[in-house]
């Protein structure tokens, strides 16, 4: 029997590339990071000068303070070296769709 289950198959939302600033408080402590993907469920971060993610982060909530669109909370669910992935509490499809939007006019 073949199994044709993939990775991409298990993800609720479609996720959409970018590079922007943002902070992220972990433990009480904030970090300066970049996103490097968002959907509605989540995010993948990298976190800068924060030394190794794996040690600070898992398992952890956090919030993420995008600027000019605001905090979203979430929990860490992977982390690798200076990467961390948030799962939000809930859905962002609105947020998404301006932040996606936004980035396009600005690299036009």
């Amino acid at each position: 029997m073949e199994n044709s289950w993939t990775e991409t198959d298990r993800r609720q939302f479609e996720r959409h590339p970018l590079m922007i600033e943002a902070q992220v408080t972990i433990g009480g402590k904030a970090f300066a990071a970049v996103i490097f993907d968002i959907s509605a469920g989540g995010a993948k971060l990298q976190l800068k000068d924060a030394g190794n993610a794996a040690e600070i982060a898992a398992p952890k909530s956090v919030v993420l303070d995008i600027p000019d669109y605001g905090d979203y909370e979430g929990d860490v669910v992977w982390t690798d070296d200076d990467f961390i992935g948030i799962d939000f509490h809930e859905s962002h499809k609105t947020m998404v769709k301006l932040i996606t939007g936004q980035s396009a006019v600005t690299a036009a």
